[in-house]
């Protein structure tokens, strides 16, 4: 499997399938029992950790809200790869964490200790210390949790523009069908026993595929030019 510049993957399974330990894998977080992973050709075990904050980027289904932290101080981690210190922050790193605080709709919030806020509120705090880091690749586990429905659809945009612009590759572990099929363009659906399928979205995304994959029997249904799956 070869991810590339531009390239928004969906990684889709239920609950167990072993999501959240591929993407540590790929994250250099943790070492897999077989395979190999390269970045650019380079073994992953090649580079030091600063190097991997430079280059990759994940988002944790972890709960931050026991850092004893502002919602201001830990986005300003997401730049701290760059400055290669906890002490010494930019002014233009600091207006790149303002400005991101407004995208996401957190600046009112920003003085904010993290323990005092909602599951959604935090999910927002960790998808900005993500795009503070601004990795070449995004890793996203679960990331519409808790999530209200306006800005799961606003967060399609601003990762979508995020890839756009960087060139960059992006890869989304979800159980949520509906939410892959709008937002990914290839995808690698985990079967049982460490098998899988994968290519485009939209050949995947079978009701025969998705029923062996969930072990439940999922149905498609036609809404307008697009589709809605739902199980039975």
């Amino acid at each position: 499997m070869t991810i590339a510049q531009g390239e928004c993957w969906g990684l889709l399974g239920r609950n167990g399938a072993g999501k959240t330990s591929l993407l540590k894998c790929l994250a250099g977080i943790i070492k897999p029992e077989e395979g190999s992973i390269t970045l650019d050709s380079v073994p992953m075990e090649n580079y030091d950790r600063n190097q991997l904050a430079l280059r990759i980027g994940m988002l944790f289904q972890e709960n931050l809200s026991s850092l004893p932290a502002t919602v201001f101080e830990t986005v300003l981690l997401g730049r701290h790869p760059y400055t290669g210190s906890l002490l010494k922050d930019s002014l233009r790193d600091i207006q790149i964490v303002k400005d991101i605080l407004e995208e996401v709709g957190l600046s009112t919030l920003k003085d904010r200790e993290l323990d005092t806020l909602s599951g959604g509120e935090l999910q927002k705090v960790a998808i900005a210390l993500l795009l503070a880091q601004g990795p070449d690749i995004f890793l996203l586990d679960e990331p519409s949790n808790h999530l209200d429905i306006t800005f799961k659809t606003r967060l399609q945009t601003i990762l979508k523009d995020r890839v756009a612009g960087k060139s960059a590759s992006l890869l989304l572990a979800t159980h949520d069908i509906n939410y892959v099929n709008e937002f990914c363009d290839k995808l690698v659906l985990l079967l049982e026993n460490g098998d899988f399928i994968l290519g485009n979205t939209q050949d995947i995304l079978t009701e025969e595929n998705l029923s062996i994959a969930f072990n439940s029997k999922i149905s498609k249904f036609s809404n307008g030019n697009s589709a809605i799956f739902s199980p039975h």
